[in-house]
Order: structure tokens, then sequence, then C-alpha cells
């Protein structure tokens, strides 16, 4: 049986890219996800007659975006609702709000699994219960794919980087030329900077952080 969809008019999803005034700062954030219709794979326990309304935000370990396309659905007895969304680059994981009510309040979501550790686009809906309660969805963009902020001195981009290759395969790919990072002394080396490497000028060195101490790499 086909499920019924309603579908809404969706809140941007266009990343939106800063300029560096008046607060100095530059970014770029992360994309809502946009849902795709919702599919039955199975039995399930969601009541039937009833209407859920669903949107997806991402995360980026930081913040997160606003919710992307709005869906609703007439639910079926005894059937699971399979979300799907595309996936959004630099994400480390979703939200998947809904809302039982009209006009929607979206007061509640669940997270999204993992996979060997990459977050998983898609969702399947069994119950209403058990979720997170929240205040509702953001009402603005806190997730970025890109930042760099002067006054904090910090940036991050999310994804992968390349240095000679426009199809990086790691987190930071150098493909061509040479990769140094290198210092005349050493910092505090600390659970927080673990597995940090540099190579000391002054003694010829390479060193790697092993949580509490420099640890020479032979």
């Amino acid at each position: 049986m086909a499920i019924p969809v309603l579908a809404f008019a969706a809140r941007t999803a266009t990343p939106l890219v800063s300029n560096l005034f008046p607060n100095s700062q530059l970014y770029v954030n992360l994309p809502a996800p946009v849902l795709s219709l919702p599919t039955a794979p199975g039995s399930g326990s969601i009541t039937a007659g009833g209407t859920l309304y669903f949107e997806v935000t991402a995360l980026d370990g930081q913040g997160e975006t606003i919710g992307g396309n709005q869906l609703g659905t007439t639910t079926i007895g005894s059937s699971a609702l399979q979300l799907t969304w595309g996936a959004v680059q630099g994400a480390t994981g979703y939200r998947v709000y809904f809302s039982t009510s009209t006009p929607q309040a979206f007061l509640q979501y669940f997270a999204a699994t993992s996979t060997s550790g990459a977050p998983n686009a898609y969702y399947t809906f069994t119950s209403t219960t058990t979720p997170t309660y929240v205040s509702g969805l953001p009402a603005s963009n806190t997730a970025y794919s890109f930042n760099a902020n002067q006054s904090t001195g910090a940036g991050w981009f999310m994804g992968k980087f390349g240095l000679g290759t426009s199809s990086p395969a790691v987190a930071l790919d150098v493909a061509s030329g040479t990769l140094r990072a290198y210092s005349v002394s050493t910092t505090t080396c600390n659970a927080v900077i673990d597995g940090a490497i540099f190579y000391n000028a002054t003694d010829k060195h390479l060193y790697v952080c092993e949580a509490t101490i420099w640890q020479i790499i032979k």
C-alpha cells in the first residue's frame, strides 16, 4: 500500500558564506539535509491513521544546521517508515525531528546511527517512544564545513583536504610536495594532543605525543 505523503516548502538548504566583517570570521555553513519520500520497509509499531511530520538536521561536532525540507505522511498500521536523505559532506551526525501535531511542533528527535564511524543518512522510524526532547528546531545554522575565526585564533575544515590533488583520500592528503611541521622547542604533551607529531629543529628528531610525554620516533 502506498504511503500518502505531504510535502512542505523547504527551508533553505543552501550553505551560507560569511564575509570577514564586522566580526573577522569567515565561514561556510553545512547545508541542511534534504529528506526523500519515506517508504515502508517492513513491520513496525506505528499507529495507523495518524500523521507524522519530519525534518532532519546535520551536526558537525560543534553545532547543528537548521532543518531541511519538511515531509508529512499518514501512517499505516504495523508498518515502519524508512527515512532517507542526502548525505551532507562533513556531517558527524544527524537528528531526525518529528511532530504529531498541526501546526508542527518539532520538540523531539531521534539520532541517526553510524556504521564504522560514518553517520548513516537514513533512519527506520518504528515508534514515537523514547525520543530526546528539546525546545524546538534550531533557529539558526551553527554547523560549519569551514570556519576561520580571527577572534579565537581557531579554524577548521570538515571533510578531506588535498594538496596537489583534487580527490583527497584521507583527511589531509599531500600528493605533491613535502609536509613540514617543526619547532625549536616542545610544547606540553597531554591527552588533548595525544598523537600529535612535530620535528624538533634543535635536536633534529621527530617526536610524537604519547598522552603525557613526547617520544622520539625512531
